[in-house]
């Protein structure tokens, strides 16, 4: 659905111009084609009972059917719950950012649980706007509307658009996700892990190793970028918008470094873990076999030969 409406996101136009921004159907392309589409996993088993345990002490029984009936390869999550623990707050905790002379910043660590439907159709089903420590300590938020439009950019209703506590549970979700992406994704999993690899390579390596000469074209500019990064980007900018302390905020971003899972993290063991229930659906959409997806994954020991010089063998 998404490749075949949006073939180039690159060059496309920005989310915030179009008429439609605020919808479910935006929101959940966002999930792939957004900022940061790397962190969506499928929901485990106790998130898809709280959700549904949720639904049903809210009286919401199409909710909690609706769970039920979808069964956990179909459900995913953006889960954000770790956000008090990687700051050392407690879950009672708000958290806030107080600067003198600017207006309170407040971030939250949203849970959205999503559905993805048999034609490909990502869907919002909840959100946890701010995660307690428990579903009981949390205020969850259930969309009123539980299958996505058809076609499925279809013009949303006056209904979806009023939607107001649905649409701040969204706001919420996205404020997760930018901290998320801005701070640990992108700062951290991207540029400072990278920035370890490069030096430990440059130590270890002649500069006409095969392994050296694989991982050069990788770092242009990195070094420079990261230097900016530690002197001006994350002291001068982010500090000032993310609704964290300042001591906080380094808290996070150290805990996103320890935590790095550099074997979890191969592509092959990520989309196994994550995404491949995705990807086996969209392939069903688009034409796609399930074994073009599953070739790839199904064996994470490989060889590559380079001219003249060795083979090299690698198993995570």
């Amino acid at each position: 659905m998404l490749i075949q409406l949006h073939p180039d996101v690159m060059r496309g136009d920005d989310i915030g111009l179009k008429s439609d921004w605020w919808s479910d159907a935006r929101f959940a392309q966002q999930q792939f084609t957004g900022a940061n589409p790397t962190t969506i996993t499928q929901a485990s088993t106790e998130w898809i009972r709280a959700f549904k345990d949720a639904a049903a002490k809210q009286g919401y029984s199409s909710a909690s059917d609706t769970i039920a009936a979808a069964g956990s390869k179909s459900l995913f999550v953006q889960d954000c719950s770790y956000f008090r623990a990687a700051v050392g707050a407690g879950d009672a905790d708000v958290l806030i950012s107080r600067t003198p002379g600017a207006d309170d910043r407040y971030e939250c660590a949203s849970v959205t649980l999503f559905e993805l439907n048999p034609d490909g159709k990502l869907h919002p089903l909840a959100i946890v706007i701010d995660w307690k420590g428990s579903m009981e300590k949390s205020v969850v938020i259930f969309n009123k509307r539980l299958q996505p439009h058809d076609p499925f950019y279809a013009e949303p209703t006056e209904a979806e658009k009023n939607d107001w506590p649905w649409r701040y549970a969204k706001t919420c979700a996205q404020t997760s996700d930018w901290i998320r992406h801005e701070m640990a994704i992108h700062l951290v999993h991207t540029h400072l892990v990278e920035e370890v690899i490069i030096v430990a390579a440059n130590r270890s390596f002649p500069s006409d190793h095969p392994v050296f000469r694989l991982l050069e074209p990788h770092w242009f500019r990195t070094l420079s970028l990261n230097a900016a990064a530690r002197d001006t980007l994350v002291p001068d900018i982010i500090i000032d918008l993310v609704g964290i302390s300042n001591t906080q905020a380094m808290s996070f971003i150290n805990y996103a470094f320890t935590t790095f899972d550099f074997c979890g993290k191969y592509i092959p063991n990520d989309l196994v873990s994550h995404l491949l229930e995705f990807f086996t659906i969209l392939g069903h959409v688009s034409g796609v076999t399930r074994s073009n997806w599953t070739t790839f994954p199904s064996n994470p020991t490989k060889s590559l030969t380079l001219p003249n010089r060795c083979c090299l063998r690698w198993q995570c």
